[in-house]
């Protein structure tokens, strides 16, 4: 059993303070089917649950990113973070034990399944994320 003293944290939501805890969560049933956390349900992954204000929810880090939103990112809007469809924690855990270095190539490979996951299932969704994604590349920022 472990022994120690989980604590809330100090970090961000919009830019306004917040705390956070470090929790494994298990992947609900999505309302919608092609959401990406659909390919994990039942499955349990790292989160972040951030208390702000009266909000409690739990943001997605299993491969760094929610902590980064938090602390580094400051909560912005700006910073992209994967929602949990109304996740509850199982259970918290320590400080030491949170995924704080973004793996990029995870979020990668992660973004890959997806694609695969809808162009198997929905196939139509896929098409249409596809055409969205390339519109998007072209586009130029202002």
């Amino acid at each position: 059993m472990n022994t120690k003293l989980i604590k809330n944290l100090k970090g961000y939501w919009n830019g306004e303070p917040a705390q956070f805890v470090g929790v494994v969560y298990e992947v609900p049933e999505p309302e919608i089917k092609t959401w990406w956390l659909a390919m994990f349900i039942g499955q349990r992954r790292q989160g972040i649950q951030v208390n702000y204000g009266s909000q409690v929810f739990v943001i997605d880090n299993e491969h760094g990113d929610g902590y980064y939103k938090v602390t580094r990112g400051m909560g912005s809007p700006r910073i992209g973070h994967k929602s949990t469809g109304g996740a509850q924690r199982l259970f918290r855990i320590p400080e030491d034990e949170i995924n704080k270095i973004v793996d990029k190539e995870a979020l990668k490979k992660e973004d890959e399944l997806h694609d695969e996951f809808l162009k198997k299932n929905h196939p139509e969704s896929y098409e249409r994320s596809k055409a969205l994604r390339e519109m998007l590349n072209k586009t130029k920022p202002l």
